[in-house]
């Protein structure tokens, strides 16, 4: 049975290297919120998923417009620049996850070559120098 082949592309090393570049760039764009490590967000952060946009929305509401009936310990300032961070950040974590995915599945479709592996054992041919 002949191998179907999905992915046909290459990327030149100068592209590669602009793309890394660009994703350093982004990453020291985003600063201190890059300081959250695994160990903290699974130490029982609660992440508000889609479904709880419309509270979280009604309390950014209630917030803005009576905080007064919040206690002197809640900061609304604080609540405000978090409503707004995660605001921010939503388009921007939709684009990355995209653009991971996409690469994901180039990476299924393409073959890896492992140390050892020599690509005639892949595929039943002899691979070709230069």
């Amino acid at each position: 049975m002949p191998v179907r082949k999905l992915v046909s592309a290459s990327i030149a090393p100068e592209t590669k290297n602009q793309i890394l570049s660009s994703l350093a760039e982004m990453k020291g764009k985003l600063g201190l919120l890059l300081t959250l490590g695994p160990s903290e967000a699974a130490s029982g952060l609660f992440r508000a998923e889609k479904e709880y946009g419309s509270f979280l929305d009604g309390c950014y509401a209630v917030a803005q417009t009576h905080p007064e009936i919040l206690p002197p310990s809640f900061s609304t300032a604080e609540f405000d620049r978090d409503y707004q961070l995660a605001e921010d950040l939503e388009p921007i974590s939709h684009a990355l996850n995209e653009l991971g995915e996409a690469v994901g599945r180039i990476l299924t479709a393409a073959p890896k070559r492992r140390p050892g592996l020599r690509p005639r054992r892949l595929f039943g041919t002899q691979a070709q120098s230069g």
